[in-house]
């Protein structure tokens, strides 16, 4: 989960087995059955790494929403940094930053997808970018902007 973006992770010594057996209430975990569509019927915008690069390849706008601290370890070339913070809050603010063709293909990357989701989902939800795309997947990029996946 750290890798994801999360920061203040514990982990609960024996896991889900020893909190049924303590008759701890369960939330989540057990399924009636049912459908139940967690997208709402919202596109997946997440892509893999190998789907990444290719877009990469292709030209694709690069976003890099990490915080100022990750940027300043190394950036894929060409990459521009807007941290997600900023696109959540007012992504109007950031609009004049991305491609003009709403139909460009965008890629967004975090350190481990998260931030990244979020950020792609607020561009095509609210500034209407079709080809808005999350890694979802870890990252890590070197002073020289090499990355591995």
């Amino acid at each position: 989960m750290a890798n994801s973006g999360y920061t203040d992770v514990k982990v609960f010594a024996g896991g889900v087995p020893v909190w049924k057996e303590a008759g701890l209430p369960m939330f989540g975990l057990e399924s009636s059955g049912g459908d139940f569509d967690v997208t709402d019927g919202r596109p997946d915008l997440g892509i893999t790494p190998v789907q990444f690069q290719e877009e990469l390849e292709a030209g694709a706008t690069v976003i890099d929403v990490r915080d100022d601290d990750e940027v300043a370890s190394g950036m894929i070339p060409g990459a521009i940094h807007i941290p997600q913070g900023d696109i959540l809050s007012d992504p109007e603010a950031i609009a004049s930053q991305l491609p003009a063709d709403k139909d460009e293909v965008v890629l967004f990357h975090c350190a481990g997808g998260v931030r990244a989701q979020g950020a792609a989902e607020k561009v095509f939800e609210e500034l209407g970018y079709e080809n808005a795309l999350y890694l979802d997947n870890a990252i890590r990029i070197d002073g020289s902007g090499n990355f591995s996946f």
